[in-house]
């Protein structure tokens, strides 16, 4: 009885709680040294009162004289008592009821209309509610059903293990959860703790655009709660679609096993399925005029035995061309039987205009299909109208100088009048008379900034002047240029200590440091390497041996570094020698982001890959540069198109989301435009109409940039109206008009495929021991 009403009194359920021990605690200071004293003093009050009342007061029968004494002594107790600050102290285990995660995928995956048999649905509907199967019959022989509608019905009904009442029967608190979100997954509460399934089932209301489980799990783990957690329900279609892996990297940091306790997995949507999808690969470039291979992969379920149509069209999105058309354009399709699970269909474009394209692929549906949207598949493509524009600075001709030389000039892409190259240690009357020569190392911005790569190799330092250095900050940093810095036998990377060129490096250079040459070795391709396309050689297949790289030849010497920079990535190493701290392997090859404008520089740490010459001549050799000057010279606009660019920050965009338009502005010397110049910009947007403009015209706005730093302006628009969008806008400088085009459309990442993965879902449940 006792325990029931202190529980009562301090708010606790006696049913969780079980009474240890109960005492009084003084907590006065004085009572730990004094105690004897105020006993003694007690003692004393209590004879002296005692005896006043006995011995001093004579009237009343001594009964009364008794009762007296004891009422005063004891108030005397109760008052020194009270001084020495007297504490209760209950000690008791209470059992703390665990709370259990329910989370559902709130992405618009969840709307996918699923195509059952009527008795398929009865069953799925019973299994997801826990009421028997419907008997109802129905003349239709299939239904179309909402994922959702599986969810809403399984939070609405009581006997469902999802309904509040059951899971409340398992003595867990219950709080609910929903992920979703337009670039990655965010949890956030769907409902505070509730009893009430039909106010759950209303709340659900799925809307995101891509689906991060890696994302969802790790932010579910960061959510505060005061009890501990018992497991979590999770419900999806568990296709992922953007951000990192749920169960990468394997152990307790991965998102899946952060949380410490079981996932209980609930999959919706068919493992298997009717459908057909598209995913085109072209080439990350290809030259105006040069016909360039372009492939289609089709992947197929159900379907086989169909006959198809696959259809490549390209839509340009910025040229330099005048008659380009707003709407795509046809250029070749294909008919075939499908026989396998994955087809690959091939292409061949030779493009008549330069500038930015998308290219589109598109497979009519096959009728019966759940999803449609991954019929097909865009990506875009630059077309170069000449060639890129390559400067190799170095000291004197070097073997790395020689064969680059070679390559380079029969390059298509490069050719005789992209490849220019500045030697220090040449005469001047070679350098002003031969056109492969330049005649400064520091000629006018004009000049410099029209080219797309530099190749710096061996130089002194006092022979790169600070204005060197500045400029290919600004080369680099502000218009997306790409830097590769060769690290050479005879004065190497130690020279750039003190210049502007020491900052912009993959690596820390090492002041101290010299050649390294104490035996051969052979270098190693790191994992990330397999991230980045200029480094798969071969026929470029990421899972190919060693990245496709024939064995390379003993290299016999290194400049070595005091440690990669922070944000640089090795993508080679040495085999045995680390850096000074003893934390990273020594890089020979590194690589970093520079600026705000997509440029990167490239770091080599001896430069030796002509080695991949021998036993093969010029295949890897001539493969592996240009594959690198692609990669740099491609990251942003070619040649003197830097000059004024107008870009949106993605090609494609869903109704009501932000378009962001930027105007990048410089004159003829590419000094930034400011705004007592140049205050705003203006272009003319146009949408809609028909492909051509013949019978419907499209409907015209004007758009005003802002200025918002010298040499960037800017504009945000909604992104209205479904189909093709073009803005044009016209350089001050020379009058010449440069245009933007995308595309606005309805359909997202989510619509891409309409099969459950049940890999992911069961392998989820497995690493946490759920079900």
């Amino acid at each position: 009885m006792m325990h029931r009403v202190m529980a009562w009194l301090l708010g606790l359920d006696p049913a969780t709680s079980a009474w240890d021990s109960l005492h009084v605690v003084f907590q006065a200071p004085w009572v730990r040294t004094g105690l004897f004293w105020a006993l003694l003093a007690i003692a004393f009050l209590t004879a002296a009162v005692i005896t006043a009342y006995l011995r001093f007061q004579p009237r009343g029968p001594r009964l009364v004289r008794w009762i007296l004494a004891c009422s005063r002594s004891l108030l005397f107790v109760v008052l020194i008592a009270a001084l020495a600050d007297p504490v209760l102290q209950l000690t008791l285990t209470q059992q703390i009821q665990p709370v259990l995660y329910v989370l559902l995928d709130g992405s618009e995956s969840m709307q996918i209309r699923d195509t059952w048999t009527a008795e398929q649905d009865r069953e799925l509907m019973a299994a997801m509610t826990g009421e028997p199967k419907s008997t109802s019959t129905t003349d239709a022989d299939t239904v179309q059903r909402a994922r959702s509608d599986y969810v809403r019905a399984a939070l609405a009904s009581p006997q469902s293990v999802l309904g509040p009442k059951r899971l409340l029967e398992k003595s867990c608190a219950v709080e609910w959860f929903v992920f979703d979100g337009t670039h990655t997954s965010q949890v956030h509460r769907l409902l505070a703790e509730s009893t009430n399934g039909a106010s759950c089932a209303d709340a659900y209301r799925p809307s995101g655009q891509v689906t991060a489980l890696g994302a969802a799990l790790r932010d579910l783990a960061q959510q505060s709660r005061r009890a501990p957690l018992a497991a979590v329900i999770l419900l999806s279609d568990f296709v992922q679609n953007a951000g990192v892996s749920p169960l990468e990297p394997a152990g307790p940091t991965a998102p899946a096993e952060r949380l410490g306790v079981p996932i209980y997995t609930v999959g919706l949507g068919p493992s298997t399925t009717r459908d057909v999808a598209l995913e085109l690969q072209p080439p990350p470039r290809l030259k105006r005029g040069e016909g360039g291979g372009i492939r289609v992969n089709l992947t197929q379920s159900g379907a086989d035995g169909e006959l198809v149509t696959v259809r490549l069209l390209a839509r340009p999105l910025q040229g330099t061309a005048s008659g380009l058309s707003l709407g795509r354009q046809l250029i070749d399709e294909r008919q075939f039987k499908l026989s396998a699970p994955m087809e690959m269909v091939d292409f061949t474009w030779t493009p008549d205009d330069a500038g930015r394209f998308e290219l589109v692929a598109e497979v009519a549906s096959l009728g019966g299909e759940s999803l449609t949207q991954n019929n097909v598949s865009q990506r875009e493509i630059v077309v170069i109208d000449d060639f890129l524009r390559l400067l190799y600075v170095a000291y004197e001709p070097g073997w790395e100088w020689r064969f680059v030389k070679e390559v380079f000039h029969r390059d298509p892409l490069i050719g005789m009048r992209g490849f220019r190259t500045y030697l220090d240690s040449s005469d001047l009357t070679v350098r002003q008379d031969n056109p492969l020569f330049t005649t400064s190392l520091t000629p006018t911005r004009r000049e410099l900034f029209a080219n797309d790569v530099v190749i710096l190799g061996d130089m002194p330092g006092d022979r790169l002047s600070p204005r060197f250095g500045q400029l290919m900050q600004e080369f680099v940093g502000r218009f997306g240029g790409g830097l590769i810095v060769l690290g050479g036998p005879r004065f190497g990377p130690q020279q750039l200590l003190d210049t502007p060129l020491a900052e912009m490096l993959p690596v820390i250079v090492d002041p101290k440091s010299t050649v390294k040459d104490s035996g051969p070795f052979r270098w190693q391709l790191t994992p990330e390497a397999a991230q980045v396309d200029f480094m798969r050689l071969g026929d470029g297949q990421p899972n190919a041996p060693n990245l496709g790289w024939p064995p390379l030849d003993d290299l016999a010497w290194y400049q070595p570094s005091a440690r990669l920079h922070p944000l640089a990535t090795a993508l080679a190493v040495h085999p045995q020698d680390r850096c000074a701290d003893g934390t990273q392997p020594q890089p020979l090859l590194a690589m970093r982001p520079y600026g705000t404008r997509g440029g990167k520089v490239v770091y080599f740490a001896c430069d030796e890959m002509w080695r991949l010459r021998r036993g093969y001549g010029e295949r890897y050799y001539r493969q592996f540069w240009s594959q690198l000057i692609s990669y740099l010279g491609l990251s942003h606009a070619l040649g003197s198109e830097k000059r004024f660019t107008v870009h949106t920050d993605r090609p494609r965009y869903r109704s009501e989301e932000t378009v962001v338009l930027t105007v990048e502005a410089y004159d003829q010397n590419y000094t930034p435009l400011t705004a007592q110049g140049t205050p705003m910009l203006t272009g003319t947007w146009e949408f809609g109409g028909d492909a051509s403009g013949a019978t419907q015209p499209p409907t015209q706005r004007t758009v005003t940039l802002n200025f918002l730093r010298p040499g960037i302006y800017e504009a945000r628009i909604p992104a209205t109206g479904a189909g093709e969008h073009r803005i044009r806008v016209e350089d001050p400088v020379d009058h010449g008009v440069r245009e933007v085009r995308f595309s606005v459309d309805e359909a997202s990442a989510e619509w891409r495929t309409a099969v459950r993965d049940v890999g992911i879902q069961r392998s989820i449940a497995e690493r946490t021991h759920g079900q």
